[in-house]
């Protein structure tokens, strides 16, 4: 009788269908392959830390939209209410599009 195959991440026995092709499973569940992944790429930290990054990364952008707002009251004589909407449109546009790459970034590193 052969020795059963481990699981990589739990080392419970694996149990494969009969007759089953391709390559050998390395995890007994799909809940073991996903938290041996979780592991690989740091899990719930992880993401905390990258929450922490990412409020750093946008507060300049917040100070920027704040910046232009003054300046276009004070400077080009446009409403409160209209230099409002200008350096929101303008920090919603920036924030998306930082959040755009940063998120095709994350994907990038995920696939390898």
């Amino acid at each position: 009788m052969t020795e059963p195959d481990l699981c990589a991440h739990c080392a419970a026995p694996i149990t494969a269908p009969r007759g089953a092709r391709g390559p050998k499973p390395k995890y007994c569940s799909a809940a073991c392959r996903q938290a041996a992944h979780r592991a690989r790429v740091g899990g719930p930290a992880a993401v905390s830390n990258l929450m922490a990054d990412l409020s750093e990364t946008f507060q300049p952008i917040a100070e920027a939209a704040v910046g232009m707002r003054k300046g276009l009251e004070e400077e080009h004589g446009y409403s409160p209410t209209m230099a409002e909407m200008i350096a929101g449109q303008y920090h919603a546009a920036m924030v998306k599009g930082m959040a755009e790459f940063l998120f095709a970034a994350q994907i990038k590193l995920l696939r390898k």
